[in-house]
């Protein structure tokens, strides 16, 4: 068996061998042949493609050593190769730096591909057009026993406009309470905030909360009773963080609104009608995210404000105070989609 492989080895090395003199005849061809044969120089896009494709076809064959298709194989990597090389000279668009090198890899040619391979990821690293490319040249340099560092991220010129970042929903439930003359806790939240990330360390955001208030109303003896009011509210408001790390601290304002959904309000002719009523409040919040991967993480926060109620305490008979302080403590789950 050692014998049988050790042939086929041999086999292999005769095929290159005739498979690159066959490719050096095509390089080497006298001047007036190769005027004579040669046919147009291809645009930068089709040496592109052509290189791609002679790649996906060709150099499997070669690097598994299929002695069947080595040498037609290592004619058209060859040929490929010179093609590029010919559309290059005309147009040095800087891809097909990066294909030559492709194509000179697979050829066994590995001076030549470090050369091509290393002056394209030096040329163009930081391209955000050509990153892709630049990091698999990057790695293949790497297999070749060249280590390039990665490039640092180029920094951005004042006043330039950043693209939106992504969109995201946080949910999660909380515990709070609500000061009048003395601290009353007990109210349960469940909140959802709608982000959109303006800029990697800015979003805006649409908080929706839901809270199950404690409440002291009058019932119609005039006695004081003992109820839970569940008060949405609305609102719109802004968030910073920091745009990288496993750990964000982050910071916010909101201003919603509350909405009272039981109001029996007195109407001109005497009778009496259900209406919504509505107070805003002003909260700040702050706390940390915890990021898990880019899409997904945890988060912790802390919330404290002001609703003013004068609407409501006007209209509904219940002892509340005009300015009401509310806190609320909170976590959850947090999704982030990137923008397309």
């Amino acid at each position: 068996m050692d014998r049988l492989r050790l042939a086929a080895a041999l086999n292999l090395d005769r095929l290159r061998l005739i498979g690159l003199g066959l490719l050096w005849s095509i390089l080497c061809a006298s001047p007036s042949t190769a005027r004579a044969e040669e046919p147009p120089i291809p645009t930068a896009a089709e040496a592109a493609a052509l290189a791609f494709d002679t790649h996906s076809r060709h150099c499997a064959d070669v690097a598994s050593g299929a002695t069947v298709n080595a040498v037609a194989s290592l004619v058209e990597v060859g040929e490929a190769w010179a093609t590029v090389s010919r559309s290059y000279s005309q147009a040095p668009e800087p891809y097909l730096l990066y294909w030559r090198g492709i194509l000179a890899q697979c050829l066994g040619q590995t001076e030549r591909a470090i050369q091509d391979l290393r002056s394209f990821h030096d040329r163009n690293a930081t391209d955000p057009d050509l990153r892709s490319l630049a990091t698999d040249a990057r790695r293949r340099l790497r297999t070749l026993g060249v280590n390039l560092k990665k490039p640092p991220a180029q920094p951005r010129t004042a006043g330039a406009a950043l693209a939106p970042t992504g969109l995201g929903i946080a949910t999660g439930i909380g515990w709070g309470g609500y000061y009048l003359d003395t601290l009353t806790l007990g109210m349960f939240a469940v909140r959802s905030r709608l982000s959109a990330y303006v800029l990697p360390w800015l979003s805006v955001d649409v908080p929706i909360t839901f809270r199950a208030v404690p409440l002291i109303e009058v019932d119609g003896n005039d006695d004081e009773v003992r109820v839970v009011r569940t008060l949405p509210a609305f609102g719109l408001g802004a968030t910073i963080r920091p745009p990288e790390g496993p750990v964000r601290p982050f910071a916010g304002i909101d201003l919603a609104f509350l909405l009272y959904a039981q109001a029996v309000v007195a109407q001109s002719d005497g009778s009496t009608a259900t209406r919504p009523l509505f107070g805003p409040v002003l909260t700040a919040r702050g706390g940390v995210e915890f990021h898990f991967a880019d899409f997904l993480g945890v988060y912790v926060s802390a919330a404290g404000g002001f609703a003013y109620a004068d609407r409501i305490q006007e209209t509904v008979n219940a002892l509340w105070a005009t300015t009401t302080g509310i806190i609320t403590l909170d976590s959850g789950v947090w999704f982030r989609l990137p923008m397309p």
